[in-house]
């Protein structure tokens, strides 16, 4: 056990470390939610998630449960932007392979030279495509590699590129508790403009339980966090309740962020089919909806 005090204290370490780099970092679609039942959790959720992207939000949780499972989702952002992901997941309990291909399409943009003459509109877009490996080690002992494919565009400049997560998840002797550590966005890009971009590199601890209240199923999660390009260190807490394998009810607190507090979900089972349902409301700015359907293969 004491190896991995250890390792969550190097963990922690690096989140004070991070915390002194600065500089122009984008690919900021890596930090969206990728599905409608993490959203509703404030981002959280991936272990007790049924849909195909959880390893989007932490590498080792595809191979947590055995599934098969196609899911498309689509968040409509604040401003006119949209995020869209469509995601596939196998897992066998023992190992999984997962795919992910996100989308995002910004709010056009005008396009004005220094005379500031009108030209016209283009949308700003962002591409990834991601690859997930995860491996049971030993019962207790979990990992998962998320190895992606970047692009992004703004108006004729692009630049494309590469990150890597890396993620780790215990199963301690506690009843139902887990303790799950990643490291996610470590890569390179090209240049865009003349101008090197960074990527929002992160460094994350999370804990979860889980529980039963009568016939409810519950799953918590707290998750404390920080990038690179932030000089604060943030936390989000969340909860799953699922009844019956047919009705699912999500809640989250995202703290310390600028924008964005709490959130909120649902998800119906039918057959094969799972739909699920979440919103967050941006403060001042608007409220996003996110919108997921999965199949079971």
């Amino acid at each position: 056990m004491k190896k991995y005090i250890l390792l969550i204290s190097i963990m922690l370490v690096a989140i004070v470390l991070f915390g002194q780099t600065s500089g122009e970092n984008g690919f900021q679609m890596l930090r969206f939610s990728a599905s409608a039942n993490a959203a509703g959790q404030a981002g959280l959720g991936a272990f007790s998630s049924t849909d195909a992207l959880s390893f989007l939000a932490n590498p080792s949780a595809s191979v947590m449960k055995k599934k098969r499972t196609l899911t498309l989702s689509q968040n409509f952002w604040i401003v006119g932007t949209n995020v869209n992901n469509l995601g596939y997941l196998y897992s066998s309990g023992r190992g999984s392979f997962g795919l992910a291909m996100s989308f995002v399409s910004y709010k056009k943009q005008e396009i004005r030279p220094d005379t500031g003459e009108f030209l016209g509109y283009f949308h700003p877009t962002d591409i990834n495509l991601t690859v997930n490996f995860g491996r049971r080690i030993t019962p207790n002992h979990y990992l998962g590699l998320n190895l992606r494919g970047l692009y992004e565009k703004i108006y004729t400049a692009s630049s494309v590129g590469y990150s890597v997560d890396l993620g780790y998840t215990y199963l301690t002797p506690i009843k139902d508790l887990k303790l799950s550590v990643a490291m996610k966005n470590f890569g390179d890009t090209s240049k865009m403009a003349e101008e090197k971009i960074k990527l929002s590199k992160a460094v994350e601890v999370s804990v979860i339980q889980d529980f039963t209240f009568g016939k409810i199923g519950n799953s918590a999660e707290l998750k404390v966090y920080k990038h690179i390009d932030d000089e604060n260190v943030k936390a989000s807490v969340g909860i799953n309740s699922r009844l019956n394998n047919i009705l699912n009810l999500t809640l989250g607190y995202k703290i310390n962020h600028d924008s964005e507090s709490i959130s909120a979900g649902f998800g119906v089972s039918y057959n094969k089919f799972i739909l699920d349902y979440a919103f967050t409301p941006m403060n001042d700015f608007d409220i996003s909806h996110f919108i997921s359907l999965s199949y079971k293969l």
